[in-house]
């Protein structure tokens, strides 16, 4: 196990089938320890759900000048631009994938739709969503 960013990197041997890293990000350490983890104001907040892929997540990045980028980063052509803005305190993504956002014990629970490669969920800490919903 090693620290990356404050992110855990877990190398697991598997023998004839090799060495995988996994990742954890510090919001789901965090979620464990019941620690608490924000970013500094004024930063992006970026999503990943890791795939089959090794170091291709589906990503859903929201910048922190309004802009946002979603798709499976092993597919370039995936990859779309969109905008995101926080309205009567709730977050509202405006992109061609479709969306639906539901409040989940304070965090954000996003599902895109990426048409035939499915529908993702990535799930938006309160302290994330506190630094977008300001």
């Amino acid at each position: 196990i090693a620290e990356n960013n404050g992110n855990l990197e877990i190398t697991v041997n598997y023998g004839q089938m090799g060495e995988k890293v996994y990742t954890m990000t510090a919001e789901q350490l965090a979620a464990l320890t019941g620690a608490e983890v924000a970013a500094p104001a004024g930063e992006d907040v970026t999503l990943a759900l890791e795939t089959s892929v090794p170091d291709k997540p589906f990503i859903l990045a929201l910048k922190a000048d309004g802009k946002l980028r979603t798709g499976w980063t092993n597919y370039e052509q995936t990859m779309m631009d969109g905008t995101w803005k926080a309205e009567g305190g709730k977050l509202v993504l405006d992109m061609a994938y479709g969306s639906t956002i539901a409040e989940n014990n304070g965090n954000l629970e996003i599902t895109v739709n990426y048409g035939q490669m499915g529908e993702k969920v990535y799930t938006m800490t309160a302290e994330q969503a506190a630094l977008l919903l300001k």
